[in-house]
């Protein structure tokens, strides 16, 4: 809720040079990230536009629905007991990025099971979803890349999303003791049987620190630099 996150802000601005870490490092990995579309539309394509025309499935809104419907990114923060990495300091953060940036969501959910959402492509209409992949999806939009912190507790719904084309970026917190570092072969065996891979995968993320860390490290060049 509102006076949930205004609480976290409150607490989060305590260890400001933190938040605000975490703030620019997410701000330069979403400016890696082609946002430009991802969904090829019927209007685009002509066989298709014929093929759904036939099949009564299209229309002319619809078709130009789905050609301004620019990808989006989504910020998900897993806030169970066993996800330290989710501290107030990330989700402040992560806040301030969607405040700004109009094709970015923030997700806070609980092994999976959606608490909230926020965000201006957020529908005003409340999905009656809880699962964190339905949520998403009922955006309606398609999501060219996924922060996530946590663990593999919501594994599934990270699968979903990977193999539906979304670039994962994972912020696990799994063996936090022994510091931050991408991925083990152990960590990554979890996930082998996927028909797509993380983008980057960081294991020992337990603060707002190591996240400024892996999240600093998973940047490529910067989209604007190339162009």
């Amino acid at each position: 809720t509102a006076k949930d996150w205004a609480s976290i802000r409150r607490r989060a601005a305590k260890s400001r040079r933190e938040a605000k870490a975490v703030e620019r490092a997410l701000r330069r990995l979403i400016d890696t990230i082609d946002l430009g579309g991802i969904d090829e539309s019927p209007r685009l394509d002509g066989r298709r536009l014929v093929r759904e025309l036939v099949v009564r499935r299209a229309n002319i809104g619809r078709c130009v629905r789905r050609e301004v419907a620019l990808p989006i990114v989504v910020l998900c923060a897993d806030v169970s007991g066993s996800c330290s990495a989710s501290c107030d300091e990330t989700l402040a953060a992560a806040v301030a990025v969607a405040e700004e940036l109009s094709d970015v969501i923030v997700v806070r959910h609980s092994n999976g099971v959606v608490v909230d959402v926020v965000g201006a492509a957020v529908p005003r209409t409340t999905s009656p979803e809880r699962r964190l992949i339905d949520v998403i999806r009922a955006v309606g939009r398609p999501v060219a890349a996924v922060v996530a912190w946590g663990d593999m507790d919501a594994g599934h719904d990270y699968r979903s999303l990977c193999e539906g084309g979304a670039r994962l970026y994972l912020l696990d917190s799994y063996a936090s003791r022994y510091g931050s570092r991408p991925a083990s072969r152990v960590l990554r065996a979890s996930a082998e049987d996927w028909r797509a891979q993380p983008a980057s995968w960081w294991q020992g993320i337990n603060d707002a620190k190591t996240t400024a860390v892996a999240l600093t490290a998973m940047r490529g060049p910067s989209l604007r630099a190339r162009s």
